[in-house]
């Protein structure tokens, strides 16, 4: 299997003229070193006019206003984004500044587009971005690439959490594109959390301890299996790690399991592109992206 470098022909990112703008600049400037991007669409989406601005929609000179304070917005945007991005030479950058519902704006922008990656910035769960966060993850047609403020810029390890899939598998696919692409690859670790049946539903002459050992002989076998099917010529570079769910939910786990792996970038397989396969995206992963605070997370489409 000949894996191909990972590039990126049309990257949308959507930005909110806060603070938080930095974080993500910074992190997109780095990414810019590390991978191809050939054209990026920089996008900021004013919500819903206010109430004065429908009362005076009839009036010409509130039209004026409006329009002036939208190309006062733009040049503001121009000037943040070229004073944090390095190198644009090669790139074809786009702006706009628009009104409207900020994720139906965002998909609308990604179909008339044909954008291949979001980026988008992600604050901490408490903060109303999480509600964004969730509707992008289930609604975007395409791969997304949620960056928390605090992501550190280094892509030393990619980890990958798996379920044997499909969906896994394209998902491993993808970040061996990516460590393909760096100049220095990264350790690429796949995971897979188990959960132990509970021993009381059953009556097996077996100790806990023997049944476990028995899963997870099954699961390396699977394991290998997997690693077979999606990347059979690269399985030697791929770190194998099987782990029996604790206490945690399994997205809990996951977060922790990142962070003792000191992971820089999640690799995450999503469901399909039919309406019922995107509002299906899955518990585990729509929680642990909900929940991932630190580490920039892709989900891959």
């Amino acid at each position: 299997m000949n894996i191909p470098k990972f590039t990126v022909r049309q990257a949308l990112t959507a930005m909110d003229l806060s603070d938080s703008d930095n974080s993500i600049l910074e992190y997109i400037d780095f990414l810019n070193r590390e991978i191809r991007f050939d054209s990026i669409f920089f996008l900021h989406v004013i919500r819903k006019p206010s109430f004065f601005s429908s009362l005076f929609s009839k009036n010409s000179s509130a039209l004026q206003s409006q329009f002036i304070l939208n190309e006062d917005i733009l040049k503001h945007f121009i000037s943040d984004v070229e004073g944090k991005l390095s190198n644009l030479e090669n790139i074809n950058v786009e702006y706009e500044v628009c009104e409207g519902e900020p994720v139906q704006e965002i998909i609308e922008k990604i179909n008339e587009h044909h954008v291949d990656l979001v980026i988008i910035g992600k604050k901490s769960a408490s903060e109303t971005s999480g509600l964004l966060v969730k509707s992008l993850a289930r609604r975007s047609p395409c791969s997304v690439l949620f960056v928390p403020a605090v992501a550190e810029k280094k892509l030393k390890t990619i980890l990958v959490p798996v379920d044997f899939s499909e969906n896994s598998g394209r998902a491993l696919q993808k970040a061996l594109e990516i460590n393909h692409t760096l100049d220095k690859p990264a350790k690429i670790i796949s995971l897979h959390v188990f959960d132990m049946p509970d021993l009381s539903y059953y009556k097996i002459n077996k100790t806990y301890e023997q049944l476990k050992e028995i899963i997870e002989a099954d699961m390396n076998e699977a394991f290998d299996n997997f690693l077979e099917k999606y990347v059979p010529n690269l399985k030697d570079i791929v770190e194998k790690k099987v782990h029996e769910r604790s206490q945690q939910s399994t997205a809990g786990h996951l977060n922790s399991l990142a962070l003792d792996y000191e992971a820089d970038l999640i690799v995450i397989g999503a469901k399909g592109h039919s309406t019922i396969e995107i509002i299906l995206l899955g518990s585990v992963t729509e929680k642990f992206i909900y929940s991932n605070d630190s580490i920039p997370t892709l989900i891959v489409r």
